[in-house]
């Protein structure tokens, strides 16, 4: 069971309880200890009350005064009750020196000041509560935290009791074309918050980062690397993708073999293999070597969603939060295409061994199979349960392996488009799909901590490998054998086997 699972539980409970007519919510003024709903009265709410109406004192009209002045108040309430509840982890952000320019944020951690927490607060009595977001409002931080005002606050109102509703990590919002909208049932639940925060601080004691690449104008999100070991393709929100040449032969020959494709996850106590995801702006590389710039791939608009390498390193393909999927000749840095089908992100993208064909994924539930040298759309797949996160194209190119958030993998048809097999595989989002070289067997890793092998024939569970500290982000066939290359690098955790053999 991945971490998500108890927190989803737990907040079906919390919205019934929230729905009745006789709510009983958690309510605890202790700064630092967990509620569900803060009241804020007396002198700290004529304050925040006499800092949002002198704000908004000059307005233009007396309508613009009143709709500024009511949606600060509900933020400024939101924030003030978050601070109750987080108290002595965390720092209110100076709306004049943010920690990122034209940055939303509310909190930076006291432990890691590049983490950044935004709140977003809505006013509503009754059900359904839902959150409208713009990219802009999430682009910057690591988490957002959801408040409920469950009353319109009358002029001779002195007090609120603002509802904590929830939260969610950014790089699990679905943006479509930049927008985003979650209701209630699709936060989790308030109680894990601290925890969560707690992961993005910690720093495994036996890491050290040796060598460090800067220059990113945003966060280090998808991340690719060619199948020869030596460049290295990274992307931001702010839609530039940064090419790095490696030139280190240790980290070169530890990493050819495979074009690796994958989309950095926080927290963890063994690390991730070799770069994560930073608010600091960095790639940091686990191994000693060099990385020079060799140039950056302006192409999105929306942000870049996904990357991924083709396995002879002449293209690259990145797809965009605005669905948009930009084919690149990666040695010349030129934009060769633009393709167009998904109506929201794509994520993610796979790329056949021969290159030929290119399947993409989006938060639209469809799967299209493209010609890759031509940009024509092959086939279009439509799932009917939920979004794919991961995809992977067999040798021969026959068969098309699809991993989902819930947790399911499907295995599909790429001649005829017909699903062959479905398979309740994970308890969380499988985040990595692989196949062996014969195309028999396949490999499929979750943010449960497991990696499962199958049989593609007939679907039957051959075994789980466990032991594994972190989230498996990606992983391969070892080009060499019949091994897994579980991390990047090829550093065998503790517990696992010094090689994990396929059979």
């Amino acid at each position: 069971m991945d971490w998500t699972t108890p927190l989803k539980f737990q907040q079906a409970d919390f919205i019934k309880r929230l729905n009745h007519n006789d709510a009983q919510l958690l309510h605890c003024q202790t700064p630092g200890l967990h509620g569900e709903q803060v009241t804020i009265a007396g002198e700290q709410f004529k304050a925040i009350h006499s800092a949002c109406q002198q704000q908004y004192s000059k307005a233009e009209s007396e309508a613009a005064v009143e709709e500024q002045f009511r949606d600060r108040l509900h933020h400024q309430l939101g924030v003030e009750a978050i601070a109750t509840y987080l108290d002595h982890r965390v720092t209110r952000v100076d709306p004049d020196n943010p920690p990122q320019p034209n940055s939303s944020a509310d909190f930076t951690l006291i432990a890691n000041p590049a983490v950044a927490i935004s709140v977003q607060a809505i006013c509503s009595s009754s059900p359904p509560f839902v959150w409208s977001l713009e990219l802009p409002q999430i682009k910057h931080q690591s988490a957002v935290i959801f408040v409920l005002i469950p009353e319109l606050i009358p002029p001779s109102q002195s007090q609120s009791q603002p509802i904590l509703a929830g939260f969610l990590p950014t790089h699990l919002i679905a943006m479509s074309e930049g927008h985003g909208c979650l209701a209630l049932d699709e936060l989790f639940y308030i109680g894990g918050l601290s925890v969560y925060l707690e992961s993005l601080t910690a720093i495994p004691a036996s890491t050290e980062w040796l060598r460090i690449l800067t220059g990113f104008s945003n966060y280090v999100y998808p991340v690719a690397i060619s199948a020869d070991g030596g460049t290295v393709a990274s992307s931001s929100y702010d839609g530039t993708i940064k090419l790095w040449k490696l030139r280190d032969r240790e980290v070169t020959q530890a990493l050819c073999g495979h074009s690796w494709s994958f989309y950095p996850i926080a927290g963890g106590q063994g690390g991730q293999s070799l770069a994560s995801g930073s608010t600091e702006k960095k790639l940091n590389i686990w191994q000693r070597g060099r990385g020079d710039f060799i140039r950056s791939l302006a192409g999105h608009t929306s942000g870049v969603s996904a990357i991924a390498i083709s396995e002879d390193s002449k293209i690259l393909v990145s797809g965009g939060y605005d669905g948009t999927i930009e084919i690149w000749d990666l040695r010349l840095g030129q934009r060769l295409r633009t393709l167009n089908d998904h109506s929201g992100t794509v994520r993610p993208i796979s790329l056949s061994p021969d290159g030929t064909i290119l399947a993409t994924g989006g938060i639209d539930k469809k799967l299209n199979l493209w010609n890759l040298e031509t940009g024509e759309l092959i086939r279009s797949f439509n799932i009917d349960t939920d979004v794919a996160i991961s995809l992977a194209i067999s040798p021969n190119g026959q068969l098309l392996v699809s991993g989902s958030q819930d947790g399911t993998i499907k295995i599909w048809n790429l001649e005829s488009g017909c699903l062959i097999r479905a398979i309740a595989a994970h308890s969380g989002i499988v985040r990595g799909v692989t196949i062996s070289h014969d195309g028999k067997m396949l490999a499929t890793g979750s943010l449960e901590k497991t990696i499962k092998l199958w049989s593609i024939d007939t679907g039957d569970l051959l075994r789980t490998l466990t032991g594994h500290p972190d989230p498996t982000i990606t992983f391969a066939i070892d080009a060499e054998g019949p091994s897994l290359d579980t991390t990047l690098l090829r550093h065998y955790q503790p517990g696992w086997e010094e090689p994990r053999q396929w059979k």
